[in-house]
This record gives structure tokens, sequence and C-alpha cells, in this order.
């Protein structure tokens, strides 16, 4: 075998879209932190600086039991939270695989390298940018939820009723 990169250079950018919009989600889900935590946004990703997207996963969770408490606003954030885990797992089979072309095969096809120790074609152009596109609408998901969706609404309703308490 030998390492290879595609001369696709519009393959290869779509290859990096998908990176550039993993990166992103992971941001929102840095947020998510800032929003449950009640952090600025300078300590929220300060704190989360050398996190990657599993652990800011794990303190996503353990925050929103925190704060919202057993619900269904925890059990929706939670299978937000289950997309995003295999959204970021397709990610990851592409970030971490190895591309290659194989010297025994008479049509040297690119192939990839998988965690598995199994060769697999590339992904097609198409599944490159239904990856984005994952990727990006996880993202909106996640800063809807916080901003004005259920985690917000939540948030505010709990924020009222230790508000009704102290009067």
């Amino acid at each position: 075998m030998v390492f290879h990169v595609p001369e696709d250079q519009a393959y290869n950018a779509a290859y990096g879209i998908v990176m550039m919009r993993h990166a992103q989600l992971d941001y929102s889900m840095r947020m998510m932190i800032r929003t449950l935590a009640d952090l600025s946004i300078e300590d929220a990703l300060d704190a989360t600086v050398r996190d990657g997207s599993s652990k800011l996963r794990d303190i996503v969770l353990r925050l929103a039991a925190k704060r919202l408490g057993e619900g269904p606003e925890l059990l929706t954030l939670r299978a937000m939270v289950e997309r995003v885990k295999r959204a970021t797992e397709k990610r990851n089979m592409l970030a971490h695989a190895l591309v290659v072309k194989l010297r025994d095969e008479e049509i040297a096809e690119p192939q990839v390298k998988t965690q598995f120790h199994t060769f697999e074609p590339l992904p097609s152009m198409a599944e490159l940018t239904a990856l984005a596109g994952e990727l990006t609408s996880l993202t909106n998901e996640v800063n809807h939820a916080r901003l004005h969706g259920f985690v917000a609404q939540a948030l505010l309703r709990k924020a009222s009723a230790q508000a009704a308490l102290r009067q």
C-alpha cells in the first residue's frame, strides 16, 4: 500500500468542509456548556479548550441533568446529544482514516484503511456533502435549543420558579 491524496480539488475541499463543520458543532456544544453552566463565552471556551467531542458531550449531559432535572427536556437533549455522537463518529472515520492505494490491485482506486484494519472505498462526494449537511443541521439544532428552544425555555421556567420561591 502507498499513501495517497486525491487529486480532485473539489473532493478535497468537500473533505475539508466536513472537518470545518464538525469544528463548528464542537463550538456549539461548548456554547451549550456555557448556557447550562451560566458561564461567560470566554470561560466556557477556556474551560473546554483541550476537551474533545466525547468529553463535551459528557459535560453537556452532566450539566443538563443538574440544571434541567429529570423530564422531557433532559430526554430530548439526550436524544440530540446521541445524534451529535453518531455524526461525530462518521466524521472521525474520515478524520482518522488513512487514504491509500493498494499496490496489488490492477485498478489502484484510492481506499480508506479504517480503524478496524479493513479497506473501504473513499466516501463519494455526495456522502461528504450529506455529512457536512448533517453536521450543519445539528449545529443549528444545538444553537436553537440553547438560545430559543427547549433548553432556553426550560432554564427560563426554572429561573422563574426559583424567583417565585424567594418572594
